[in-house]
């Protein structure tokens, strides 16, 4: 069975990855090509002992470090968006995914930005007012919540990482953070320049799933016992929530085409996640695109 390495330069890029198959290895940038390996020889010393003037001739004071690739060609994981490997400006060849799914969170967004476009019609978001409470702020705020629930279960289940029908918490929802790089993504609402940017995620930590959520835990709060807890209601938690439900979409499948519709028109993301090469996805050679697992 064949193993991919990446070749990591000191500053985190990959100058190339190479498949191994027995002893022989094959560069991604020209996979027909290939050099042979002696008995038990690491990649390096064999691109060390390619002849000088070689294309694949690898000098002595190149400074790379060999690291098995931990997804093969055309890996992915299913609503968890990440680039393709030098292909990066290529939109027409992404992972697979389901536009029919796409398409009702889509209206769902849609509707919740209505919402809470209404709301801001009657209270004007300014600082003086982000601690407003009132039966419609709350409403959008549960039903945006909720929306930003189901997004979360989707993609374990997707994922394989909780069952359908099983019952799930912060504890297992927290486990998105990290590999969709959650806490990366910041917002402006483009007509509201008054308000900050919004990073609904960024202070979400594995210690305090709940509680480290503000908006979240206040829903939770508010949804249990509105009597005591409805002055959590907020239009600030429901900024925050409807924020969240834009992050989830282009987390799992930038790029969303309606961004350039009217939704677009209504936010701008001012911030997006780096990615590592070696945290990109590998472009299909030999198979179509495949679900991996072992993510969560």
């Amino acid at each position: 069975m064949s193993k991919l390495y990446y070749l990591i330069l000191p500053n985190d890029k990959v100058l190339n990855v190479w498949e191994i198959d027995g002893l022989v290895a094959r560069p991604l940038s020209a996979l027909r090509e290939s050099i042979q390996l002696e008995p038990d020889e690491p990649l390096l010393d064999g691109l060390r002992r390619q002849p000088k003037g070689s294309v694949w001739h690898l000098a002595e004071d190149v400074d790379v470090t060999p690291e098995e690739c931990l997804r093969g060609f055309g890996e992915y994981y299913p609503r968890i968006y990440r680039p393709v490997f030098w292909h990066e400006e290529d939109t027409t060849n992404l992972p697979p995914r389901d536009e029919q799914v796409l398409a009702s969170s889509l209206e769902q967004l849609a509707s919740l930005i209505e919402f809470l476009t209404r709301i801001f019609r009657v209270v004007f978001p300014t600082d003086d007012n982000l601690c407003t409470y009132g039966h419609e702020i709350r409403n959008l705020m549960l039903l945006a919540c909720t929306e930003v629930e189901a997004q979360w279960k989707g993609i374990l289940i997707e994922n394989k990482a909780s069952p359908a029908g099983s019952h799930l918490t912060t504890n297992h929802y927290v486990k998105l953070l990290q590999p969709l790089k959650l806490a990366d993504y910041q917002v402006t609402l483009l007509m509201y320049p008054q308000l900050s940017p919004i990073a609904p995620f960024a202070k979400w930590s594995s210690s305090k799933p709940s509680q480290s959520l503000h908006w979240y835990d206040a829903y939770n709060a508010v949804k249990h016992d509105r009597e005591k807890q409805f002055h959590r209601a907020t239009l600030q938690y429901a900024i925050e929530a409807v924020v969240a439900c834009i992050v989830m979409l282009e987390a799992q499948y930038h790029p969303v085409p309606a961004w350039h519709g009217y939704l677009g028109q209504f936010f701008r993301f001012e911030k997006r996640p780096q990615w590592f090469d070696r945290e990109k996805y590998l472009f299909p050679v030999r198979e179509p695109w495949h679900p991996g697992q072992g993510i969560f």
